[in-house]
């Protein structure tokens, strides 16, 4: 009796609790990314290549740089390479600039200690066979910024009341040798602010940080086109792209197929969801085998972009 009651009271003894019950809920329905959007913002990356140049960034510099004098900002070089420093100075109409910039014209020692081992020796053979790699002795000719600037010109100055920033490292370059021509842009970093020449880069607020290159035989008209790195700032919603060694060449170089380069070119939404499409010459259609990344993202239906502008002469070094 007393057994039974300490069972009831304490419950003790075989008297089991129910398991608690389990909500299962339903996986998150994945999100269908906007094929329209994804398929302009990557058509505009490329509409834009043609006209990448460090020109445009060092015009709107130059616009803003009419109020200096030997004092400001002060040059310890003021020929070939150009080169300043100033932690603040202000011009003779009261333009305050500050920073450190390095602009240099002449490029056969970049050519030379750079763009030659990572360039013209390893693509310059199958470019031209009679290309020689042992060194440059071509020509080349071009332009680059290289530093952090800021520069806010004064209501008496022209313009007035102008801004500018130069962020980076900034370069254009063409060179020659051997048959084999290349052009090459490196644009790293912002330039913002001047008078942007209209339609540039520059007046669309773009962020590049990006190497672009094309390889010719000297004289004709058939390209190999090299992209790699981003371009920020496009339109919302899909506001930056990415080239991952996205790769043409010509057929009359050697290529494949005319329609379709090689690589990767990736669409990033602002808030982080992403398309990389990727592309092949085997297939030859212009199509993209799709991947989507960010939690539960999809594209549907097919994605194809005309290339016909990496057949085209990118723009040349000023």
């Amino acid at each position: 009796m007393t057994l039974t009651l300490l069972t009831t009271v304490f419950g003790c003894g075989d008297q089991t609790s129910p398991a608690p019950s389990v909500v299962h809920e339903p996986p998150p329905k994945a999100e269908v990314l906007d094929h329209d959007a994804v398929q302009q913002t990557a058509e505009a990356a490329l509409a834009w290549l043609p006209r990448l140049s460090v020109a445009d960034c060092d015009a709107a510099w130059r616009s803003v740089t009419l109020d200096t004098d030997a004092t400001c900002p002060p040059y310890t070089e003021a020929l070939d390479p150009q080169y300043w420093i100033s932690d603040f100075c202000t011009g003779p109409l009261g333009t305050e600039l500050y920073g450190i910039l390095t602009t240099e014209y002449a490029q056969d020692g970049w050519v030379r200690d750079v763009l030659f081992d990572e360039v013209f020796a390893p693509l310059g053979p199958g470019i031209e066979p009679g290309f020689g790699a042992t060194g440059f002795s071509g020509t080349s000719h071009g332009l680059s910024h290289d530093g952090t600037v800021g520069l806010m010109t004064s209501a008496r100055a022209t313009p007035p009341n102008t801004p500018f920033a130069l962020g980076g490292q900034f370069r254009s370059v063409e060179a020659e040798q051997d048959g084999v021509s290349v052009r090459h842009h490196a644009l790293e970093g912002v330039c913002t602010g001047g008078l942007e020449p209209p339609g540039s880069w520059v007046e669309a607020q773009l962020s590049p940080w990006l190497h672009l290159t094309q390889l010719a035989r000297t004289g004709t008209a058939g390209y190999q086109t090299i992209v790699d790195g981003g371009l920020a700032g496009l339109p919302a919603p899909f506001g930056s792209v990415t080239f991952g060694e996205l790769t043409y060449v010509d057929p009359a170089l050697g290529g494949t197929c005319a329609l379709e380069p090689s690589g990767t070119l990736e669409v990033r939404r602002d808030d982080g969801y992403s398309v990389v499409l990727v592309f092949d010459p085997a297939t030859c259609d212009g199509c993209a085998e799709v991947r989507t990344g960010g939690a539960g993202a999809t594209l549907e239906g097919e994605l194809c972009l005309d290339f016909s502008v990496l057949a085209e002469p990118m723009r040349g070094a000023p």
